[in-house]
């Protein structure tokens, strides 16, 4: 789920594909934005800037409804060949960057997009360990646009981390020390951009924070009890 910046709208994208859109005050269905297809699941993000919407729409697309103008575009779709399953949505702090976790084969891997919402251009992709499920996966950019905060997934050989990359260049900055998991399912910075906090929850329920600059555990919160 997600809500507009002013809390009017409410996004909820479903299990089946379908993705609707809910009159927050009225508390009214407004209309779906995609039809039910259970060969994917429905994500949803919206803009914190503006009522820009950001919604899968096809299980290799990913569309920007303009609530404002109620204009409707296409701002993803994967070069590659194959099938890629979106599975994490979510807009940089100030709204001017879409990130994309999407998830492919073995043998592709996963892979995280950052595209400039104004046009739609591709400003960075970066390519990920491949993870085995649905639930896996997401990415977040710093308040200054410089930073993207990846999750590496490695089912294969149960474990996850965290790595933080320049946006600039590619590199990588840092990663955190891996986890014994299948994989890491939640992943959110604080507004101020300097903790990260990552939770995987299929066999280990711990929440962990992070030092978003230097990849160093800050605290453990223990006592949950399921992902």
């Amino acid at each position: 789920v997600s809500f507009s910046p002013d809390g009017a709208r409410l996004a909820v994208g479903w299990f089946d594909g379908r993705v609707d859109l809910w009159d927050v005050p009225g508390r009214q269905f407004i209309r779906s934005l995609s039809q039910p297809n259970e060969t994917y699941q429905g994500h949803v993000a919206f803009s914190s800037a503006r009522n820009l919407l950001a919604a899968t729409s096809g299980r290799n697309t990913v569309s920007l409804y303009d609530l404002d103008s109620n204009r409707e575009s296409i701002v993803w779709q994967p070069a590659e060949r194959g099938t890629w399953d979106v599975r994490d949505l979510s807009f940089s702090p100030d709204g001017s960057r879409l990130v994309i976790y999407a998830g492919s084969g073995r043998f592709r891997g996963d892979a995280v997009w950052v595209v400039k919402a104004d046009s739609g251009q591709i400003e960075r992709r970066v390519a990920t360990a491949y993870s085995d499920t649905y639930h896996h996966g997401a990415a977040r950019t710093s308040p200054d646009n410089q930073r993207l905060y990846v999750a590496r997934s490695d089912a294969a050989n149960y474990r996850y981390s965290v790595r933080g990359i320049d946006l600039a260049t590619g590199k990588e900055l840092w990663e955190t020390k891996p986890q014994r998991d299948y994989g890491l399912t939640a992943l959110a910075l604080s507004p101020d951009g300097g903790i990260l906090a990552s939770g995987s929850g299929f066999e280990d329920p711990t929440i962990r924070l992070w030092d978003a600059h230097t990849g160093q555990i800050i605290r453990q919160l223990d006592g949950h009890t399921s992902w």
